[in-house]
């Protein structure tokens, strides 16, 4: 293996030996496909004292490379030292470990930066550019940390159709991660001038008040029962026959050999559920209750049921009453003052759709390769590729939903979950940018239609066209309930994604602060500023949900304020202060916590107002802006 190393002088002016900017030089290491090395010194542009940029022209890159890892010049530390690594939605870690390592994967950068604090430098780098080709990995090798971004070029199945561009901002040494996201929520502002206040979307977003003081439900009403053990399998539609795919094979998993064609040779399993009649009883139970405020996302009321014969998505389920009791339920619950908006499914495709073939698919690079997602009711799903499912299915399709009544914001399924597929079928070529920039115009044409738009997680690619997410994402999950051992070097989670978006789109945390809580994971919900959200509405959890509504009625005045701060007061207590000057307490320890002459008692929360001094200070500081 050979090393090569080059020093590239970006500026024309005389560099000097000290500077006082964020980053001085950024070592790149490209290893080629033969598994070559090359090392390239980099010397960054100077933006302002505190700002400097690299840039990474497409041009540059050639067709041999595999891998470019980026090492900036501070972004290590050392075991013992005092500070903190973090990206993501607010993943953060100490320099405590002698050997470790963790990475933020490619599908999942749901935010595109990576910070650190170290005794001698605070930065954060933000990334535009090929966002959807690299992740983030923190390392340790005999107690010497290093953070870096890597992009996998050779996995992009075509030329690099963007530069890749970092701004590294360099903070103050008593910065912490509440500066690293008001630094990454600035530059995005900067940038992208869509992205607007919650507050400021009200006048042309007549739902969007209304849906700020509403609990989300999920009511599903048609579906197949599934069985992963043997339903993950291709279907073929009712009354139809079996097919067989000659001129494809499937994406499999690491040393699975790939084959060429498969068979779909079994009728697809029977739709039952839940009537519209059973909703709009439920529905009513939930306003005699005293729940005013619930936005419903109508799930399962497409032909076959819930995520079944995508995309697909008339007739309505017969079985669970059709297009005219479908047009009752919704009438009823806007008739109690509740939205009613309808989830779908623009991710997935299955065999079982009547207006299946392998066109719609998304291919691999070798053109040969039909991707695929997972499996549910429809069998296995591949990933439609959104640049013909645009104009075929969708733009087709919504203008008929929103016809059958549905208002707020619809639920398209993923979107914001994961990044963007790719295809490179010769018909429909796309890469991930531009299936992003699909994704907004469906986004817009839901805003058209309907009054809004929602999807699923965090990710920022389109965040300007969101109005509520189900949730962030869900580490959070991954290591208290699965005690997934990757996770074992995350120390903390913190709101970074709340610090930089919390008044710009609604949100629950994560998926351990969902549907009926503990007491820790609702405390949990409470400082990361998020809404209760229930995937179901029964009899049985109507009181949870009754009980949810009563605390976010308390709380819900601030889901339209920025997050300016999150705090850790001692072991077990944080203080979040929010734009109106409001601040909560949250106490996690099972002793009272006295703050500024209030009680917080154990296990709680308060929420603390302004003190009439304060909002006269407030006020001045508001006014010499």
């Amino acid at each position: 293996m050979k090393k090569i190393l080059k020093t590239i002088i970006l500026l024309s002016s005389i560099l000097v030996a000290s500077h006082v900017w964020a980053i001085d030089f950024v070592d790149l290491k490209i290893t080629k496909k033969n598994n070559d090395i090359e090392i390239k010194r980099v010397v960054l542009e100077k933006i302002n004292d505190t700002t400097s940029r690299l840039v990474i022209k497409k041009s540059d890159i050639t067709d041999d490379v595999q891998l470019i890892d980026i090492f900036a010049d501070n972004a290590k530390s050392k075991k013992g030292d005092d500070g903190f690594w973090i990206m993501q939605r607010g993943e953060l870690g100490y320099f405590n470990r002698e050997n470790m390592s963790y990475s933020a994967g490619r599908r999942y950068v749901y935010l595109p930066y990576y910070a650190m604090k170290t005794p001698t430098e605070t930065f954060i780098g933000v990334i535009e550019g090929m966002r959807f080709e690299f992740n983030v990995n923190v390392e340790s090798k005999n107690g010497k940390y290093v953070m870096y971004p890597r992009w996998y070029i050779g996995d992009i199945g075509a030329k690099p159709y963007e530069d890749i561009v970092i701004t590294y901002y360099k903070l103050s040494n008593n910065a912490d991660y509440n500066d690293m996201a008001k630094a990454y929520r600035k530059h995005k502002f900067e940038r992208e001038t869509d992205i607007q206040p919650l507050k400021k979307r009200f006048a042309k977003q007549p739902y969007l008040e209304q849906m700020a003081k509403s609990i989300p439900v999920r009511m599903y009403f048609g579906w197949k029962k599934f069985n992963p053990a043997v339903d993950s399998r291709h279907f073929y539609p009712k009354g139809g026959k079996p097919f067989e795919v000659k001129d494809y094979g499937l994406s499999q998993p690491p040393n699975v050999p790939f084959e060429l064609g498969f068979k779909v040779d079994k009728e697809e399993n029977k739709t039952s559920g839940v009537k519209f009649s059973e909703g709009s009883r439920l529905l009513q139970k939930a306003k005699d209750m005293g729940i005013d405020d619930i936005a419903v996302c109508v799930a399962g009321w497409q032909t076959g049921g819930y995520d079944s014969r995508c995309p697909t998505s008339f007739p309505v389920c017969e079985e669970v009453g059709g297009e005219v009791e479908l047009r009752k339920f919704i009438k009823k619950g806007q008739s109690l003052g509740y939205i009613i908006d309808a989830h779908h499914n623009y991710t997935d495709t299955f065999t079982c759709s009547p207006e299946w073939s392998t066109d719609i698919v998304c291919k691999a690079p070798d053109t040969k390769t039909l991707t695929r997602v997972s499996h549910c009711c429809g069998g296995i799903a591949f990933n439609l590729c959104l640049v013909n499912a645009r104009d075929k299915f969708i733009f087709r399709d919504l203008p008929k939903i929103a016809d059958l009544g549905f208002r707020g914001a619809p639920y398209i399924d993923v979107f914001t979950a994961e990044r963007p597929d790719r295809c490179v079928d010769p018909n429909h070529p796309s890469n991930r940018k531009n299936m992003g920039e699909i994704q907004k115009q469906i986004a817009l044409k839901c805003h058209e239609l309907f009054g809004g738009f929602a999807s699923e997680c965090g990710f920022d690619h389109i965040i300007g066209q969101v109005d509520y997410i189900n949730y962030v994402c869900a580490p959070m999950r991954e290591k208290y309930v699965y005690k997934n051992k990757a996770y074992e070097v995350v120390d903390d989670f913190v709101p970074f994604w709340e610090l930089v978006y919390h008044d710009i789109v609604l949100h629950n945390t994560d998926k351990i602060t969902q549907e009926t809580l503990s007491q820790e994971n609702n405390l949990k919900l409470v400082e990361f500023g998020g809404r209760p959200i229930f995937y179901t509405v029964t009899d049985k959890n109507l009181p949870d949900i009754k009980k949810a509504y009563e605390q976010f009625k308390s709380l819900r005045h601030l889901m339209l304020e920025e997050m300016i701060s999150h705090k850790k007061l001692n072991d077990g207590i944080y203080a979040i202060k929010y734009g109106n000057g409001e601040t909560i307490i949250v106490n996690y320890k099972d002793t009272p916590y006295l703050f500024k002459g209030v009680t917080v008692a154990p296990k709680n929360f308060k929420l603390i107002k302004q003190s009439l001094s304060e909002r006269v200070v407030s006020f001045f500081k508001a006014s010499c802006k």
